[in-house]
């Protein structure tokens, strides 16, 4: 097998591994995946709009006001128009987003250290770059066409 073929089922795994991961994190929250993950988005990259949030969460915008709908009423946003163009959105996270998010940080902590425990010690520095090497680029994932891309159903933005 080649090292792309061999990539690509070991990048298929870590999507299956992190799937679960990011399951258990959202159940401890007991937030909805996609819910968890727009508030540690918002924690992390902090977006400037709206419109940013949905394109770094790979979203439409009408999912992205579904979203932050369900987040607004479980008083984890707040959602204020923009001062000098009331068209833009932005959107921040109130006292209690911001706990949940250092609840997820502590579990993902946790997480870490279980696996990094898996690797030699001469190994984790290595490890580290290449995980950060594959975070801080975006990878194109492919265009689809607006009406083939999956968005969260209506039901599971307010679980």
């Amino acid at each position: 097998m080649s090292d792309f073929r061999n990539a690509a089922v070991e990048l298929i795994r870590l999507g299956i591994w992190n799937h679960r991961v990011q399951t258990a994190m959202s159940r401890e929250a007991t937030l909805p995946v996609y819910q968890l993950e727009c508030l540690l988005v918002l924690h992390l990259d902090q977006p400037t709009s709206a419109g940013s949030l949905a394109e770094r969460l790979g979203i439409h915008k009408t999912s992205l006001s579904k979203l932050l709908g369900a987040l607004q009423e479980r008083g984890l946003v707040q959602r204020a128009l923009g001062e000098t163009d009331r068209r833009t959105e932005h959107v921040t996270l109130t006292e209690a987003g911001l706990a949940v998010v250092e609840r997820a940080e502590l579990r993902a902590e946790e997480i870490a250290i279980a696996l990094l425990e898996m690797l030699p010690e001469e190994r984790r520095t290595q490890f580290m770059g290449c995980v950060r090497t594959i975070t801080s680029n975006d990878v194109p994932l492919g265009t689809e066409p607006a009406s083939s891309m999956k968005e969260p159903s209506h039901e599971s933005l307010k679980k």
